[in-house]
């Protein structure tokens, strides 16, 4: 139950009251200046807070599962372990965020431009996202399990020890984005481009890629075991040391990679001419 209606709430924030642990769960504050207020752990479940102003506001540990944030500008808010789990952030400003450890499970993160942003051990977990921009943010270990993200923009993006197990990518490009030590196991990704990607020690077993271009990258010690390439090109990559056993290759291109100590156990589909270039450039079990 809301114990504050709307103009009760704005006539606080004009006395500068803070509003930590506040009950307004299911509140109607659309269109509400609530710049730089403070909502550390308030109750917002299934508030309004559609096309809200909260520059550099506080929702620190704040409980907004099922609330609706579409075209909200939350510019350099604190969304520090807070609850989105089930939220509409569709057309969200979150540029700056600090959101370490904050929840957006099954969220709705539809064309959110959220650059520079800190989503450190967030979990984003069956989050959807057609059409967002990550670029130059802190994803470090974020939990992006069976994620969906369509057309989406990751330049400079820090994914590193990043879970993307089971995530579906389509028509998305990272540029310099660095997935150091992530999982991308069992991931499905389709007209996706890495270009100057850091895909070290990578997990990628069990993958489907389809009609994916990777260039000027390095996949050194990457386990790709089990993982399918339909249509992908390869241009100045480094596989040095990956493993590749049980892959299969189906329209694949390779231009001037190093595959130095790249192991191919039962790999199926490649050419004879592809067998003989990966023998010549020290690759190993190439059958």
């Amino acid at each position: 139950m809301t114990l504050l209606d709307r103009q009760t709430l704005l006539q606080q924030l004009n006395l500068g009251l803070s509003f930590h642990q506040a009950e307004l769960s299911r509140i109607d504050l659309s269109y509400a200046n609530l710049d730089r207020a403070i909502f550390t752990e308030a109750f917002l479940r299934g508030a309004n807070l559609s096309n809200i102003s909260g520059i550099e506001t506080n929702f620190s540990s704040a409980h907004l599962m099922f609330a609706n944030l579409s075209g909200a500008n939350l510019a350099r808010a604190i969304l520090t372990q807070a609850q989105f789990n089930s939220a509409d952030l569709s057309t969200a400003n979150l540029v700056g965020v600090l959101a370490n450890k904050a929840k957006f499970y099954s969220a709705n993160l539809n064309k959110i431009v959220a650059n520079n942003a800190n989503f450190k051990l967030a979990d984003l977990r069956e989050s959807k996202g057609d059409e967002v921009d990550f670029s130059y943010s802190n994803l470090t270990k974020a939990n992006l399990q069976q994620t969906k993200l369509i057309n989406n923009s990751w330049y400079q993006t820090n994914l590193q020890q990043a879970n993307l197990t089971q995530a579906n990518i389509v028509d998305s490009k990272f540029i310099s984005t660095s997935f150091l030590r992530a999982n991308l196991n069992q991931t499905q990704l389709k007209s996706v481009a890495f270009d100057l990607a850091e895909l070290l020690e990578v997990d990628w077993r069990f993958a489907q890629l389809n009609q994916v271009k990777i260039v000027d990258s390095s996949l050194l010690a990457a386990d790709l075991e089990a993982t399918a390439f339909t249509a992908v090109d390869f241009t100045n990559v480094n596989f040095q040391d990956a493993n590749l056993a049980k892959t299969s290759w189906n329209r694949v291109k390779f231009i001037d990679c190093n595959f130095h100590g790249a192991i191919f156990t039962q790999a199926q589909g490649l050419t004879p001419e592809q067998k003989t270039m990966l023998l010549k450039n020290g690759a190993l079990n190439v059958n």
